[in-house]
C-alpha cells in the first residue's frame, strides 16, 4: 500500500502534479472553496470551460490519499481535461480520517453530489448531466454515489449519469493489517459495511 516507497521519484512526480494544479488554479476561470456542508473541509472548487454557457455537464472528482491525507488543491489539474470536454469540473474536499469515520466520508461525498445537483443551474450546469469520478480512496467513495452498503436500505437520492472509479480500494480488510491501520483505526464494522 505504500506507493511512495516503491516509486523512486514519487515525490518529484507529485511535485510536478502539484505545480500543474497551481497553474490550473491561476489560469482557468473558477470559484474556489464553496461550502457544500457545515464541516470546515466540506468545500469544493468549480472550474469552467471558456465562454459563457448554460446547461453544461458537471463532473465531480474525489481525491484519494487513503482517506487520511491529500487536499483538493493538488488535483485541480484534472479540470483541464474536464473543461476541454466541455464540462464544468467540481473538485471535492472531504473531512479526513481518523477524525471522521467511513460513514461520514460517504455521507459527505453524497452531500457534495446533492449540492452540485441542487445548485447546478446557478453556475451554468445541468443537474441532469452530473457525473463523478474518484481515485484510490476517492474511487472507493465515489462508488457509494451509485450504490449502497449492505447495512443501508436505499440507494443515494442524487441521480448520476455515470461513475468512474480509478484504482478504487474496495476490499478494506487488507488495510487493517497494513501500516495505515494505526492512522485509520478501521473497525470490523466499517470493514463489513464499506467493503
Amino acid at each position: 500500500f505504500n506507493v511512495a516507497a516503491i516509486i523512486p521519484d514519487f515525490e518529484a512526480q507529485f511535485d510536478d502534479f502539484r505545480a500543474s494544479s497551481n497553474a490550473t488554479r491561476r489560469t482557468l476561470r473558477n470559484q474556489l472553496d464553496i461550502p457544500y456542508g457545515d464541516a470546515p473541509r466540506q468545500r469544493l472548487d468549480l472550474f469552467f470551460p471558456p465562454g459563457e454557457s448554460e446547461g453544461r455537464p458537471v463532473h465531480m472528482f474525489i481525491h484519494g490519499g487513503y482517506w487520511r491525507n491529500q487536499v483538493k488543491e493538488d488535483y485541480a489539474v484534472l479540470a483541464d481535461g474536464i473543461n476541454a470536454a466541455g464540462a464544468i469540473a467540481a473538485i471535492v474536499e472531504y473531512t479526513l480520517m481518523p477524525g471522521n469515520r467511513m460513514a461520514d466520508l460517504v455521507r459527505e461525498t453524497r452531500e457534495a453530489a446533492t449540492w452540485l445537483a441542487d445548485n447546478a443551474s446557478s453556475f451554468g450546469g445541468d443537474a441532469a448531466r452530473l457525473t463523478a469520478s474518484g481515485h484510490s480512496a476517492g474511487g472507493h467513495l465515489v462508488t457509494y454515489l451509485a450504490s449502497h452498503s449492505p447495512h443501508e436500505r436505499t440507494f443515494p437520492a442524487t441521480p448520476l449519469r455515470a461513475v468512474v472509479s480509478l484504482s478504487g480500494i474496495f476490499d478494506l480488510r487488507p488495510i487493517t493489517t497494513s501500516y495505515l491501520q494505526p492512522e485509520l483505526h478501521l473497525t470490523p464494522e466499517e470493514v463489513a459495511h464499506w467493503s
